[in-house]
């Protein structure tokens, strides 16, 4: 945000989830995402398509039991 600082959320960690699968791409691009608060906007911050921003963020989301980022 606006000078904020960007803080990971707490998650525990369900049976099986690993943190092996996650890269700090994609840790970047949910960084990018609460910024722009657009997918569009995030992946052209980080010079990917947003069919590439997409399946990484699918993949992020499989890394992690709860919901990382929700439309308001």
């Amino acid at each position: 945000g606006e000078g904020g600082v960007v803080r990971a959320p707490r998650v525990k960690h369900a049976a099986g989830s690993s943190m092996k699968n996650v890269d700090l791409h994609q840790l970047d691009l949910l960084c990018q995402l609460i910024d722009k608060q657009s997918l569009g906007a995030a992946a052209a911050q980080l010079n990917m398509t947003s069919s590439a921003a997409s399946q990484s963020l699918m993949r992020l989301r499989a890394a992690f039991p709860e919901d990382l980022y929700a439309r308001q």
